[in-house]
């Protein structure tokens, strides 16, 4: 079986593509421009997912407990931004 942390990491990438997609498709949809409507999408999914991730995930040592709530953050925001950026690079308004 996978390490926990190698499955948080993942969810969390699948996650960070998947807010940036969705933040770039309502913010094409939307009639005002609003950026921070971007971000709070992107906030709300982690949130989520540390809520969702928390309750799948249960082998994770107590020492690694902390580690749910960083595992693939730096990835989330990256892929976030990326597919952001390049949704709106793609298709402007």
């Amino acid at each position: 079986m996978p390490n926990p942390f190698e499955i948080i990491f993942w969810v969390r990438a699948a996650l960070g593509a998947f807010s940036g997609l969705l933040s770039g498709i309502l913010g094409y949809v939307s009639s005002s421009s609003y950026s921070f409507l971007g971000l709070f999408v992107a906030l709300a999914i982690y949130g989520i997912s540390f809520v969702i991730l928390k309750s799948l995930v249960r082998d994770v040592p107590k020492t690694g407990a902390s580690k749910i709530y960083t595992a693939g953050l730096g990835t989330f925001i990256m892929l976030f931004f990326f597919t952001w950026i390049l949704y709106n690079t793609l298709l402007p308004k």
